[in-house]
């Protein structure tokens, strides 16, 4: 730094040079007292392009130039000293008179220190607001993890408990049932008439189904909650399954002279897991002969819709309150009922059923009134490998007797 920067800031913002229009500066002028202008004095009669550095005047000339050319104020800032981080100043250059113009500095050093200083804080504010914004994301997500896993831990202790209640009473009960009445018949049998070993042997056979068709449920039940159930959908006659499993149930219906009638539409194909789909038919023609008293009656409807397979099964039976409806597909609700004849059951049929419905791409409801009856409806997709199919003729299965299939057109 020169001898005149060293002495401009010492004064700053107090020195103003008055200047010709060939540059020549004619006085220097400060608010302090005459001894300390006198630095000042030495640069009168001299050009400022002698006094000033030669990179400060380089970009001080053409603003003189404009100054005294169109007699207009110029503004501009300078750092005097590189080396240092805060040496600026504005220098403002002022017309005085057509021949004359006025040359000022102000130290704009702590006004730019505050800037920078402020740009840095407003900085750092922001990183700060976006790393507590991504802190509070990831808080976000690792409590939306510990949420799911407390549903799934309160989920797996729930189905823990549904699984050895089932276990320690529900499946304890028929195996006591067949105990019991197998080891009277074994003992007594040479006592008992033919009609009396009969209603016995009858009473192992409806428990021992029961038994077979719990541990079926539960067998699946289990593979589904462990993710070991295979999917493996194909094309298939729906009607065919639905006739089937009217067969394997006749002895049921028939017991409780029930009227089994089913409405299909001939040929009707679905594309789904045969399976499941088993699993569905039977646990709701079972609940339907269980809750329907004796001499009442079952219908299943079956037809084809625009892209699915609608299957209803309805009946004249006990029927569900509104309360109850709300909880049948709730693992953690408690909904065992005794059927018309003390059939039992777990309510784990039910929501298996909606489960593997879903699974196929379907959709489970049901309509129930109280004491009139219940219709549960699915569907299931027609589509396999882009195909869709469709036939509108019709057939009536009627179950009355030991004669299953009554066919008509």
């Amino acid at each position: 730094m020169n001898d005149f920067e060293k002495n401009l800031f010492d004064y700053i913002p107090n020195v103003i040079i008055r200047c010709n229009k060939s540059g020549v500066v004619l006085d220097v002028y400060t608010t302090q007292n005459i001894e300390e202008t006198k630095p000042y004095k030495k640069f009168k009669g001299k050009k400022i392009a002698n006094i000033f550095p030669k990179e400060f005047y380089n970009t001080l000339e053409p603003k003189v130039n404009k100054v005294i050319s169109k007699l207009k104020k110029q503004v501009f800032e300078y750092k005097f000293n590189p080396n240092l981080e805060f040496a600026f100043v504005e220098v403002l250059i002022l017309p005085n008179t057509s021949k004359e113009f006025l040359i000022s500095f102000y130290d704009i050093s702590e006004e730019k220190k505050a800037k920078s200083e402020m740009k840095k804080f407003v900085e750092e504010l922001h990183y700060n607001k976006i790393i507590s914004e991504q802190k509070s994301k990831e808080l976000a997500l690792v409590n939306n993890k510990l949420n799911q896993s407390e549903k799934e831990l309160m989920k797996t202790n729930t189905n823990k408990d549904k699984f050895f209640s089932i276990i320690s009473h529900d499946l304890r009960s028929p195996f006591t049932s067949l105990i019991g009445f197998s080891e009277f018949l074994a003992n007594e049998v040479d006592e008992l008439s033919k009609e009396e070993i009969k209603e016995f042997s009858q009473n192992i056979f409806k428990s021992a189904r029961g038994t077979f068709a719990l541990l079926e449920n539960l067998l699946q039940w289990s593979r589904v909650q462990t993710g070991n159930i295979e999917f493996a959908p194909s094309r298939y006659s729906l009607d065919e399954h639905i006739n089937r499993l009217i067969d394997l149930y006749q002895v049921t219906a028939l017991g409780k002279k029930i009227e089994v009638k089913a409405y299909i539409e001939k040929d009707l194909k679905i594309y789904a897991d045969q399976n499941m789909v088993e699993t569905i038919l039977r646990n709701l023609l079972s609940n339907a002969i269980k809750f329907t008293p004796r001499g009442g009656k079952i219908t299943i409807f079956a037809k084809n819709m625009s892209k699915m397979v609608e299957v209803k099964v309805a009946d004249s039976g006990v029927g569900i309150d509104k309360s109850t409806q709300s909880k049948l597909f709730k693992l953690g609700e408690n909904i065992s009922t005794q059927g018309t004849e003390q059939e039992q059951g777990t309510g784990l049929g039910l929501i298996l059923c909606k489960e593997f419905v879903e699974t196929n791409g379907g959709k489970l409801s049901l309509k129930s009134v109280k004491n009139k009856g219940t219709i549960f409806r699915f569907t299931l997709p027609k589509t396999g490998n882009g195909k869709i199919f469709n036939n509108i003729s019709t057939r009536e299965v009627t179950v009355k007797s030991t004669n299953l299939y009554k066919f008509s057109k």
